[in-house]
């Protein structure tokens, strides 16, 4: 028998299509980049480094989880539901833990560079949202579930536009 996986292209390859969003990521990301170099601030732009290879391991934890749960249901069918339900507990464990790393400094970052410069609809320098491109009022609720799917998406914008 078979196992067919699934490869962290497929994975990558349902958010490549919404090309805007991969932008808009990029291109805020870049505008940080050269932003936080001008003002020679050693401390945000380690967190933008930080904030991406945090958004890294959540793309790689999502793959990792698709592509262990793919194998545990050609593996284990409805034989052993047990071992079944390891392999999604600990997928599951390592995808949310991953998630919830990538938010906290989601929200660290912005709230420092808000606290530096202000934002731009208060007459200062950042953005609204920060670097979060995709909807930032809902930022305001970090416990809300849509919130948490938005900023997976999010995540996977960022990896795919620093990767080309």
């Amino acid at each position: 028998m078979a196992i067919f996986t699934v490869t962290r292209d497929e994975v990558i390859t349902r958010y490549a299509v919404d090309k805007q969003n991969i932008k808009n990521a990029g291109v805020r990301f870049a505008w940080f980049q050269v932003f936080l170099s001008r003002k020679k601030d050693r401390d945000c732009l380690a967190l933008l480094s930080d904030l991406l290879e945090k958004a890294r391991k959540y793309v790689n934890a999502t793959w990792c989880f698709e592509r262990d749960l793919t194998i545990a249901k050609h593996k284990y069918g409805g034989d052993d539901i047990a071992a079944f339900q390891q392999v999604v507990s600990s997928g599951d464990f390592a995808k949310r833990t991953s998630h919830n790393s990538l938010i906290s400094l989601l929200e660290a970052f912005n709230r420092n560079v808000s606290q530096k410069y202000g934002w731009d609809t208060a007459g200062g320098k950042i953005p609204v949202g920060g670097i979060f491109t995709l909807s930032p009022d809902a930022l305001r609720d970090p416990e809300s579930l849509p919130l948490r799917a938005i900023i997976a998406d999010w995540a996977f914008y960022l990896v795919i536009s620093q990767e080309k």
